[in-house]
């Protein structure tokens, strides 16, 4: 059959690179009415849209190569701080589908109830609060030594998924929703300053 997943993939071309890629796997940019490069995280806003490959070195080289000011045809406003808007903006999303899932009963935290679904194979991801320390992790490490643990977010963030109640960490079961998580959460280490990220 000529209908691969591939084919049927919308497919964008990065302005640094050339390639054609998945538009998973590019961040799209548009500019406001006020002439301001603005990340387009949702694939939302209106306007003509630009694809650069969701990678630190691209994104920056784009920029270092006014490509967006030569796609645009024009001068165009571009934050200093244009990544870590961007990485704020996936951030955000992340909670929200966070948020989604603890509804669809697919988080889990509790160390007991989380040690219990772990040792099941039941967690795909673990969330550990960047800011906090976790004296018993280790013990929950060697119930999966291949479990992914993520460490971006800060336990105030992290207990916004909760309602405010007070967890370090939590698993991510899986559902329909974590294909999308998952493409998101390698977004945010790519674009991120490896200085800035936080080794579990």
């Amino acid at each position: 059959m000529k209908n691969t997943d591939l084919e049927k993939t919308p497919l964008r071309r990065c302005i640094d690179t050339g390639e054609v890629l998945p538009k998973e796997k590019l961040l799209r940019f548009v500019v406001s009415p006020d002439g301001e490069l603005t990340p387009d995280i949702n694939i939302a806003l209106p306007g003509r849209g630009i694809w650069v490959t969701a990678h630190r070195q691209n994104v920056t080289r784009a920029i270092q190569k006014k490509l967006f000011n030569r796609f645009f045809e024009g001068i165009i406003k571009i934050e200093p701080n244009l990544l870590d808007k961007v990485i704020h903006l996936l951030e955000e999303r992340l909670l929200n589908l966070l948020c989604l899932m603890r509804k669809q009963s697919k988080i889990v935290a509790g160390f007991e109830k989380l040690g219990s679904r772990i040792k099941k194979g039941q967690v795909a991801v673990m969330l550990k609060a960047k800011d906090s320390i976790a004296s018993d992790l280790g013990k929950l490490v060697r119930m999966n030594p291949t479990l992914r643990i993520v460490s971006f977010f800060t336990r105030e963030k992290l207990n916004r998924i909760f309602g405010g109640t007070d967890y370090v960490y939590c698993g991510v079961q899986q559902c329909g929703l974590l294909p999308l998580f998952l493409n998101d959460l390698q977004k945010i280490e790519d674009l991120s300053d490896p200085a800035n990220l936080v080794n579990v």
